[in-house]
């Protein structure tokens, strides 16, 4: 079964506008109704088999309501990647610049991206796989997915350096990191923080020397996230 992604509205309170295909006035949330139908869609069907026409019937709009809002398809699908791609990329400049070992940072770093991905539905997740991230026009949403996998690589190689973790080459290893925190694993109401914790652990038990040390850095990691 699809589920739906929780894509909410900048603002709760809605307001008139273009009319809906059953006559109801369109809100201002209704940006965020296209893209909670268009990743559906996407994942269910594919890009390519995915119709503007579709979307803005399973958005409940007329087609040309639904251009109002986005020019293209290609508009929804980038709108998609950048809106989950925002929240980590904040995250991610935060942790780097905060004091501390490279372990405890790159383990709140893995945490808070498996985390924010885990409180999504499965869709978001799942349109990262998605083949079009590849291809020229949505450079723009695979560079900003690049530098989540940057930071990853330089604290990867940071540990390296200071002998916290087993050489390897930091660019691979930290692709692998973002394949755990991507995947598309469906969970539970309220397991999302135990799936992050999972994640992390895994990731730093198989980089650290010392695997023993985990719990502590686990404990580290928690309290510069608090900060």
């Amino acid at each position: 079964m699809t589920q739906t992604l929780e894509i909410r509205p900048d603002n709760p309170h809605r307001k008139a506008g273009r009319p809906r295909a059953n006559g109801v006035k369109a809100s201002t949330a209704t940006r965020h109704d296209i893209l909670n139908a268009a990743a559906a869609l996407f994942v269910a069907r594919g890009f390519a088999g995915t119709s503007t026409q579709a979307i803005a019937a399973a958005a409940g709009l007329r087609q040309p309501t639904l251009f109002h809002y986005f020019k293209t398809k290609d508009a929804i699908l980038d709108a998609l990647f950048m809106l989950a791609l925002a929240e980590p990329l904040a995250i991610f400049k935060r942790i780097e610049a905060l004091p501390g070992a490279a372990p405890a940072r790159l383990y709140a770093a893995i945490h808070a991206d498996t985390l924010s991905l885990s409180n999504t539905a499965n869709n978001v997740k799942a349109v990262f796989l998605l083949p079009e991230l590849g291809h020229p026009r949505f450079a723009q949403a695979r560079a900003a997915r690049e530098r989540l996998i940057e930071t990853f690589a330089r604290l990867i190689a940071e540990g390296i350096a200071s002998g916290d973790f087993r050489p390897g080459d930091p660019a691979r290893l930290a692709r692998l990191v973002m394949s755990l925190d991507e995947a598309p694993v469906a969970l539970a109401a309220g397991e999302a923080p135990a799936q992050a914790r999972m994640v992390a652990d895994f990731a730093l038990s198989a980089l650290l020397i010392a695997p023993e040390r985990l719990g502590a850095i686990r404990d580290e990691a928690l309290a510069l996230m608090s900060e």
